[in-house]
């Protein structure tokens, strides 16, 4: 895409609209981010499989730092999606990497959203105990057939089901690692 639209600006630039131009430059951009972001997901990824992703713990509010993270999905939300936040209280302290934690509700979010194309409500559910804080992502999305789940969390897979929905099976391994190094665990249903 990037070499695509860079060729055509350079070498009919001057017979396109200020829109068109435009146009093209956004989709480089958005090549070149696309491209970081799996980029730093590949980083991620072997720093965990080599044993060197290191965990950064500090206190941080829970509910504060969900609702950030959910606050910067609205704005790409489409019409037909509905995001809800259902925290057990206002305020919860807990040590977390915000690092990786933001990488792992990144990631749901994402999918929850990508592999919700009719839309739907997303409804994230944040509860928590003494010794344990539990959160839930649960969408009305196209479903994980039965002959993934148990690939699910493994590099480069990607379900038979999804068609031409761009990922590239990263998240759920960097998602899966991040959470074990937080010492908790990760489940799902289909």
């Amino acid at each position: 895409n990037i070499l695509g639209f860079s060729e055509l600006l350079k070498d009919y630039g001057d017979q396109f609209t200020e829109d068109k131009k435009k146009l093209y430059f956004d989709k480089i951009k958005e090549a070149v981010f696309n491209m970081n972001e799996s980029l730093e997901e590949l980083l991620l990824i072997s720093r965990a499989e080599e044993g060197k992703l290191k965990i950064y713990r500090e206190p941080v509010n829970i509910v504060d730092f969900f609702q950030h993270i959910i606050d910067g999905f609205y704005p790409s939300l489409e019409t037909h999606h509905q995001l809800d936040f259902k925290p057990q209280d206002q305020e919860c302290m807990i040590e977390i990497d915000r690092s990786l934690m933001r990488t792992v509700i990144n990631n749901l979010l994402s999918n929850a959203i990508k592999y919700s194309p009719k839309g739907g409500k997303i409804e994230v559910t944040l509860t928590w105990t003494e010794n344990q804080v539990q959160f839930m992502i649960e969408d009305q999305g196209i479903g994980i057939p039965i002959e993934y789940q148990e690939k699910m969390f493994q590099l480069f897979q990607r379900a038979s089901n999804v068609g031409t929905i761009k990922g590239n099976g990263l998240g759920l391994s960097i998602v899966k690692k991040a959470v074990e190094l937080h010492n908790g665990q990760i489940q799902f249903k289909s």
